[in-house]
């Protein structure tokens, strides 16, 4: 990856800021960093004060993707297991496909499954209920 002296100088000084300890990528589309609870996260937000955070749900890797950007760089913060304080999954028992381990084979089972959060009133259904 190539970057221009006041890009690279720009993102060091960004990625000075961040904890001691924390993962992080740099790539083209900025830097990516990885926080696997809300206290982890809440570390990232500090060292980039004024930011404003949208936070996604990633329903096929069960986690929290939150995406923002700081000076001209794009900040993406990925892999956080715990939902946000204010947000509730809201869930709904169903049966669904699912291979059984033991002999291999597709049966229907009866499971609870996230299909929503609803994040201090606002209801973000996800985009690939069923």
């Amino acid at each position: 990856m190539c970057f221009r002296t006041e890009d690279f100088e720009k993102l060091a000084t960004l990625i000075c800021r961040l904890p001691v300890g924390q993962h992080f990528d740099v790539s083209a589309n900025g830097i990516d960093m990885q926080a696997s609870t809300q206290k982890d996260f809440a570390l990232i937000r500090a060292c980039f004060p004024g930011t404003v955070w949208k936070k996604e749900w990633v329903a096929a890797c069960e986690w929290w993707k939150f995406k923002s950007s700081y000076d001209g760089v794009s900040l993406r913060v990925y892999a956080c297991h715990e939902a946000p304080a204010h947000c509730q999954a809201i869930t709904e028992v169903r049966e669904v496909e699912k291979k059984v381990p033991v002999s291999f084979e597709t049966q229907l089972v009866t499971e609870t499954v996230i299909v929503g959060w609803d994040c201090a009133g606002n209801s973000e259904p996800l985009a690939d209920r069923e």
